[in-house]
């Protein structure tokens, strides 16, 4: 996942090198500035490359710290989608603060994709669900206050998730920094909330990210 133009040459780098690696492409709607329109067109001609295999992180966030480029968000969200839905991508979302907007623009376009972080209400998490986007999960599902996070999952169940590290940014609780195995104790948490052996919610959710993001599995 990507965020801005800046690294949109370190992901595509990574997945030129590494098979298993596969690139998304995005501006993120903490790095949306008035100079974000002028890379619509460059990332419209990186789509077209096959290491790209989604548009991300992309999204709206309406909290205090990013309101005041709320509008400016809704334009390149707006853009960002079209580009998705010409060129067959999926999407992944980072919502704050903007479910009702979110919704309103997936509900005209054509797309399927991930809401990353997904911390909402199950009747939130509903809207996403019907509109065939998956709820990605990370580090947030061990600490033990995350009670939404454990309703969706224990609602919702394998079907409808995907796993995440959302490295850098979650650590898991009484670590200091994040990594990129992390996912191993997500599965472990699922497994537990679920009831589900380790092996059962690994091979489900992978096949998830296998059909969201088009992979061959291999």
């Amino acid at each position: 996942m990507s965020v801005s133009p800046d690294n949109w040459p370190i992901a595509l780098k990574l997945a030129f090198l590494y098979p298993s690696v596969h690139a998304a492409l995005g501006i993120h709607p903490w790095y949306v500035t008035a100079q974000s329109r002028s890379s619509l067109q460059s990332l419209e001609e990186l789509l077209n490359a096959e290491q790209v295999v989604a548009l991300g992180e992309i999204g709206l966030d309406f909290s205090p710290a990013y309101h005041h480029t709320k509008q400016l968000q809704i334009e390149l969200l707006e853009a960002q989608l079209s580009l998705a839905e010409n060129f067959s991508k999926p999407v992944s979302l980072h919502v704050v603060k903007a479910h009702n907007e979110l919704y309103q623009s997936l509900r005209e376009h054509n797309l399927m994709g991930v809401i990353h972080g997904l911390g909402s209400s199950l009747e939130v998490a509903k809207n996403y669900v019907d509109c065939g986007f998956k709820i990605g999960v990370n580090g947030v599902l061990l600490r033990e206050n995350a009670h939404r996070y454990h309703a969706l999952v224990r609602h919702y169940g394998l079907e409808h998730l995907v796993l995440e590290t959302d490295y850098p940014n979650v650590r898991l609780p009484g670590l200091v920094k994040s990594n990129l195995h992390d996912t191993i104790r997500v599965v472990e948490q699922v497994a537990r909330l679920l009831s589900l052996s380790f092996d059962d919610v690994l091979h489900q959710t992978t096949a998830n990210a296998q059909q969201i993001f088009k992979l061959d599995g291999n």
